[in-house]
């Protein structure tokens, strides 16, 4: 094995996650009105029950998407005060919001 066999291998090791969420949010809008029929035709409930549900899952799925992305925002303000705690900037702060905003 070669240099650039042995650099390529270690390039492909570091590739990051795949993300799942993203995906469960397109598949989701994808079959969107597909719930309504879904409700409709096999549940054999009214289409303002199958409405009702298709809304029911999009402020879920909001809901989940939001929390996650407020948890990658708190992960990205811990690193940032880390780097900022190691270069030795003398700025304090209490909370990461106080940092943000400025105040």
């Amino acid at each position: 094995m070669n240099a650039g066999t042995r650099t390529f291998e270690t390039e492909n090791a570091a590739a990051p996650p795949a993300m799942v969420l993203p995906a469960i949010v397109g598949f989701f809008f994808s079959f969107r009105l597909f719930n309504v029929l879904l409700a409709v035709r096999i549940f054999q409930a009214d289409a303002q029950t199958g409405i009702g549900i298709s809304l029911g899952l999009s402020f879920l799925l909001l809901g989940i998407v939001a929390f996650h992305s407020l948890v990658l925002l708190q992960e990205h303000w811990r690193l940032s005060s880390a780097r900022q705690h190691a270069s030795g900037c003398c700025s304090f702060s209490a909370s990461p919001a106080v940092a943000f905003f400025g105040a």
